[in-house]
């Protein structure tokens, strides 16, 4: 039998517009897609892993979280980027949700 994870990230931000007053929906997750080969048989198992969600009010929102790109994004990771974030997300939510956006804001 081989087994072989892989792990993500995934990432979601949107402005919900809801009576006329505008919401702020931050989430992220991890997750292991852990794949067993036999002989002529395979199986795929996802395993949740921890999940931070925030939800507040445009208006007093963390300029930070607001400037995270709409809409999802789906990182692939290592094993030990993901033991990392499992730490981070335990102990610093927003670090957790703003994970490689700073980077990715530095490259442009």
């Amino acid at each position: 039998m081989i087994q072989e994870n892989t792990y993500h990230y995934h990432r979601s931000k949107d402005i919900l517009t809801e009576d006329g007053k505008e919401t702020l929906i931050v989430m992220a997750c991890l997750n292991i897609d852990r794949e067993r080969r036999e002989e002529t048989t395979s199986r795929t198992k996802l395993i949740e892993g921890p999940a931070v969600k925030i939800e507040t009010n445009i208006d007093s929102a963390d300029s930070d979280l607001l400037s995270l790109p709409d809409g999802d994004i789906f990182i692939e990771l290592t094993e030990a980027e993901f033991n990392l974030l499992a730490e981070i997300s335990e102990t610093d939510e927003k670090s957790f949700l703003l994970y490689r956006h700073v980077f990715s804001n530095c490259r442009k």
